[in-house]
């Protein structure tokens, strides 16, 4: 059993949190997609192994350094977040997010 007092709470907020979930709705339908240019960067990144693709995210490498003696370094741990816009496919960030890892930092 709800009081009155709850009941005409939710009689008034319900109608507003309504249209709120809708339009969220909306904005998620509307959201963006990567254009085939971003796409096709981020397949050769991932052919050749300096991109990695997972659910939600995909992460960029930094070009493997090599030694004066012909050994691989090990790589200093330095990476950049890079965070998308609302609505907005990540995978459009590709070519950005590559050329910052060709700088050297993991995105």
């Amino acid at each position: 059993l709800l009081s009155p007092a709850a009941v005409d709470a939710a009689r008034r907020v319900g109608p507003p949190l309504g249209r709120v979930r809708g339009r969220l709705r909306d904005v998620l339908r509307a959201r963006k997609r990567a254009d085939d240019g971003a796409l096709a960067e981020l397949r050769r990144r991932a052919a050749s192994g300096r991109a990695l693709r997972r659910l939600g995210y995909d992460l960029y490498l930094p070009p493997e350094e090599e030694e004066e003696g012909g050994d691989r370094a090990a790589p200093p741990l330095r990476a950049l977040l890079l965070l998308p816009g609302f609505g907005i496919d990540h995978a459009a960030y590709s070519e950005v997010a590559s050329r910052i890892s060709d700088a050297g930092l993991a995105v």
